[in-house]
C-alpha cells in the first residue's frame, strides 16, 4: 500500500470501528478494542454459517454500538427460521443506518418498499450486503401461529401448519404434551 492509497482511505473512511478489510483508524479506546474483537468473532462464525454463535458473538458487540456488528446481526438473522427474522433484519438495517454504516444507509429504501431503486456504486460489505439486499427485498413471511382457544380447535377446525411443532411442558406432570 503506497502513502497516496492510505491518504485516500483516510478520507473516505470515518470513525474507529474495524471495517470489512480490517482497517482502523482514529485513537481506540478498550471498549471500541473488545466490540471490534466481538465483530471479527461474530463474522467468522457467520462465514462458517454458525448463525447461532455468530448471532452471540455480534449481539455482544451491538451493546457497544458497532455499526458493523450491527449490520451483519442483520444478516444472520436473515438465515434464521423463525417468526420475526423478516422484522428482525429490518429493524437492524435501520438501527445500522442511524449508526451511519454506509450499506445500511443506502438499504434505508427498502425499509419503506421493497421494490425501491437503489443508487449505489459499491458496496461497503460486498460480502453479506447482497444477502440483507435479497432479504430485504424478497422476505420470508412463516406462517403466523395460531392463538385461538381450545375449544375451537377442538371443534374440528383445521389446524395451522405450525401448531403440532409447538410443545409446552406441563406443570408436575414432567413430560411435554402438544398444545
Amino acid at each position: 500500500m503506497t502513502l497516496k492509497d492510505l491518504l485516500a482511505r483516510l478520507d473516505v473512511r470515518e470513525g474507529v470501528w474495524d471495517r470489512p478489510d480490517g482497517w482502523l483508524a482514529g485513537p481506540v479506546t478498550e471498549t471500541q478494542r473488545r466490540a471490534n474483537s466481538l465483530y471479527r468473532l461474530g463474522s467468522k462464525a457467520l462465514r462458517r454459517n454458525e448463525v447461532e454463535g455468530a448471532a452471540r458473538w455480534l449481539a455482544e458487540a451491538t451493546r457497544d454500538e458497532h455499526p458493523g456488528a450491527v449490520f451483519r446481526l442483520a444478516a444472520a438473522a436473515s438465515r434464521m427460521e423463525s417468526p420475526n427474522s423478516d422484522w428482525a433484519v429490518r429493524m437492524l438495517v435501520g438501527w445500522a443506518a442511524v449508526l451511519k454504516h454506509r450499506d445500511a444507509v443506502q438499504l434505508v429504501p427498502l425499509l419503506s418498499n421493497r421494490d425501491a431503486v437503489l443508487s449505489v456504486g459499491a458496496w461497503d460489505d460486498p460480502e453479506f450486503t447482497p444477502e440483507i439486499l435479497q432479504a430485504l427485498r424478497h422476505p420470508r413471511i412463516l406462517p403466523a401461529l395460531d392463538f385461538r382457544s381450545r375449544t375451537a380447535r377442538r371443534s374440528g377446525a383445521p389446524k395451522p401448519p405450525l401448531v403440532g411443532r409447538f410443545r409446552r411442558r406441563v406443570r408436575g406432570a414432567g413430560r411435554s404434551r402438544p398444545v
